[in-house]
């Protein structure tokens, strides 16, 4: 009977981490855990660069960041803007960052990338 609830209980969690996360990086793994999968910096690359494309106007990329579940940071018009999404994975903390850049007319010149983990 013990063993049914740690079953269940784990198959819960897994449930609860899997659709908890945003679906851009819900199947990415955290990197040292599950050794043998492609490297979550290029798979998160290739998201970003799928999914935010440049030349799109700066409303339309902050709609679609927004929907995506990033939250953003800095001022609108000209210079470096980033948004990000801080997942925890114990005892680490991820930040999956989208950086960009708009020029004078308000449309996306650059999109970058960036995974950044910070660990106790």
């Amino acid at each position: 009977m013990i063993l049914l609830f740690v079953v269940v209980g784990a198959a819960g969690l897994e449930a609860w981490f899997w659709f908890g996360r945003p679906p851009i990086i819900r199947d990415i793994s955290g990197g040292f855990f599950r050794p043998g999968l492609p490297d979550r910096k290029d798979v998160y690359r290739q998201r970003v660069h799928a999914t935010f494309p440049i030349g799109i106007p700066e409303t339309e990329l902050l709609t679609s960041l927004e929907q995506h579940g990033y939250e953003t940071r800095g001022e609108r018009g000209l210079g470096r803007r980033s948004a990000h999404i801080r997942d925890a994975m114990f005892p680490c903390i991820i930040e999956w960052r989208v950086l960009w850049m708009a020029d004078s007319a308000g449309i996306v010149s650059e999109i970058e990338d960036g995974v950044y983990t910070t660990c106790l």
